[in-house]
């Protein structure tokens, strides 16, 4: 029986599925959040705002309807960006190291 050496990429099943749940939550926590109040006077605040762990864009209106959001903060994109990956990484590495040290490969 010859031994096969290993793909480098190659990973177990049980560590996409943790992959796969793990970027849907980031990806949940980096959705917008919209909060509406009407103040006494009558007009409307819409606040909109969305990204984790930074804040990509924080709107706020006093008109009804708001007519557009701001543009988007893009070293927040990028921050948001690298923390996601740095933390997919780090459970891909933690659950293969898991993994493999389990079942002696």
């Amino acid at each position: 029986m010859s031994d096969k050496p290993r793909r480098f990429w190659q990973i177990h099943l049980s560590t996409a599925i943790v992959l796969m749940l793990s970027g849907g939550l980031i990806v949940y926590a980096n959705m917008p959040q919209t909060t509406t109040s009407i103040d006494s006077s009558g007009y409307v605040l819409y606040a909109r705002g969305g990204g984790w762990p930074k804040t990509m864009y924080l709107a706020l209106r006093w008109q009804s309807p708001p007519e557009g959001w701001p543009a988007f903060e893009y070293s927040a994109i990028a921050v948001n960006v690298a923390s996601g990956a740095a933390m997919l990484g780090l459970i891909a590495f933690v659950c293969e190291y898991y993994t493999r040290n389990r079942t002696g490969q």
